[in-house]
């Protein structure tokens, strides 16, 4: 899903990358990844941060 998020990213929709980026968190928590968990948390941060939305950027980090 991190990756589907890149290419909508790319692609210049951010909305579209959020909740690729979300789902690709939910599914990391969800079969307890702590390999990729922290990188998924980054994207969606980033993307969160990107259009201005910064406590909502650190939401995700605070729940872990």
């Amino acid at each position: 899903m991190i990756d589907l998020a890149g290419l909508y990213r790319e692609a210049g929709d951010l909305k579209g990358a959020e909740v690729s980026a979300s789902a690709g968190v939910d599914a990391s928590r969800r079969v307890g990844d702590r390999y990729y968990l922290p990188r998924d948390l980054t994207v969606l941060a980033d993307l969160k941060a990107q259009r201005g939305a910064i406590n909502e950027a650190e939401a995700p980090i605070r729940k872990c």
